[in-house]
């Protein structure tokens, strides 16, 4: 019982982590709409190592500001372990 607890509780932090992650390319893809200097997710996803190129594209959207979307989401895919292909 324990256990599951305690596997439950990983799984909802996971997911709470997905999302944010999924928020933050949303949310760039709509900014790069309107200003040139943010990449498009296209653009992002056609430069791998896509862990960098996402990095990259917040690390600018961050000096505009939007610290509460764009910062926890890049400290999150910066924790994630490099791997071929991510």
């Amino acid at each position: 019982m324990k256990n599951q607890k305690k596997t439950s509780e990983i799984l909802s932090t996971i997911k709470m982590g997905e999302l944010t992650l999924v928020d933050a390319m949303l949310f760039q893809e709509v900014l790069a709409r309107g200003e040139p200097e943010i990449p498009t997710l296209a653009s992002s996803l056609s430069q791998p190592p896509f862990k960098i190129s996402f990095a990259n594209a917040w690390d600018k959207i961050l000096e505009k500001n939007y610290v509460p979307i764009f910062k926890m989401a890049l400290d999150l895919i910066t924790a994630i372990p490099a791997s071929p292909g991510v």
